[in-house]
């Protein structure tokens, strides 16, 4: 699938991959939607929402896969989602924060204003934050615990910023990612 957002009420808009066909799902809309995963089979998406919102969905049938959303923080930006598809790492506009996707409770965060965009390594351990001061792209790396937040001494080191000074882990990063 490809999925783009729009800003209306069924903001999401699935296309066949290959096609770029325009495809039926979710045609009775769910919301505003800020950030979408994709499970790793594509048969499930997950979305997040401005108010907090967080709901999984069966794609062919547009169907919840929980009784009820449940809801976190709301406003988040810049979110990024760890590759086990189990925590998100996202800005609330002055904090970085992480976020257990199973509960939506805040685990982690840490002070740092003017976030534009978070990577979360491979294995989950760091996390990749460019945040701007005066038109400048500042890079700083946190370590996580599972449980707690550091910034990470010293230079950054492996990850890299791409020319759009997005942050890369890797050679290839993505705003749209698996879950599941």
């Amino acid at each position: 699938y490809l999925i783009y957002g729009k800003p209306e009420w069924n903001s999401l808009s699935f296309h066949n991959a290959q096609s770029g066909r325009a495809l039926s799902l979710f045609t009775d809309g769910f919301g505003l939607v800020s950030y979408v995963a994709f499970s790793k089979t594509e048969k499930n998406i997950m979305t997040y929402q401005s108010s907090g919102k967080i709901m999984y969905w069966d794609i062919k049938s547009g169907k919840s896969l929980l009784p009820e959303p449940f809801s976190t923080l709301s406003n988040l930006s810049a979110i990024s989602i760890s590759s086990k598809k189990t925590f998100i790492a996202a800005s609330t506009g002055d904090k970085l924060v992480v976020v257990d996707l199973v509960s939506g409770k805040m685990i982690a965060n840490s002070k740092i204003k003017n976030i534009v965009s978070t990577a979360i390594s491979p294995d989950g351990k760091e996390i990749l934050v460019v945040s701007r001061d005066e038109g400048e792209s500042i890079p700083e790396r946190f370590t996580f615990t599972g449980k707690e937040l550091k910034k990470a001494p010293g230079k950054i080191k492996g990850p890299y910023l791409s020319e759009l000074g997005t942050p890369v882990y890797g050679s290839v990063y993505s705003s749209v990612h698996n879950f599941g």
